[in-house]
């Protein structure tokens, strides 16, 4: 009897916790992109996505790598978390990209595009400051090589 008393009274509290923090957001972040570790590029992302609450949410997106070969992907994340202060959480990036990169030629002019569809994975933090306005921190790894990475620092405003 008292462990379902316990567990019952554990269901509620992460129930009525999750559900204070739950609804749909849009988000946009600046940064940088390591590419391959041999370059360093502004990169910018917007999106939008749905937090069920403070342990899941869904992201939707698109981000520019900022290279000189045009390089962007859009992208679908599962992100995992778990609150470590009040107002603050931190999460697991699982998601999966099509990744584009066009090219051009110094010599001809002529463009080579490269397209991949792949996953990415990452960490971030998210403070919320009220209701509707939280920061959020991302590191993030791209590609079956991971050989680009991003960090960027961005506001989500929720609905």
């Amino acid at each position: 009897m008292k462990k379902q008393l316990g567990l019952s009274l554990l269901l509620a509290s992460i129930s009525s916790a999750s559900m204070a923090d739950s609804g749909a957001f849009l988000s946009a972040d600046v940064g940088a992109a390591d590419l391959d570790g041999n370059a360093t590029e502004f990169t910018y992302a917007i999106g939008g996505g749905y937090q069920f609450n403070d342990y899941f949410e869904v992201e939707l997106g698109y981000r520019d790598f900022g290279t000189d070969d045009d390089g962007r992907s859009f992208f679908g994340n599962l992100n995992i978390g778990a609150p470590i202060a009040q107002n603050s959480r931190v999460f697991l990036i699982v998601g999966y990209q099509q990744f584009r990169f066009d090219e051009t030629s110094f010599i001809d002019g002529s463009t080579y595009s490269e397209t991949h569809n792949t996953h990415l994975i990452g960490l971030g933090f998210a403070h919320k400051f009220n209701d509707q306005l939280s920061l959020r921190l991302k590191a993030q790894a791209h590609g079956d090589s991971n050989r680009v990475k991003t960090y960027s620092a961005g506001l989500a405003y929720h609905f």
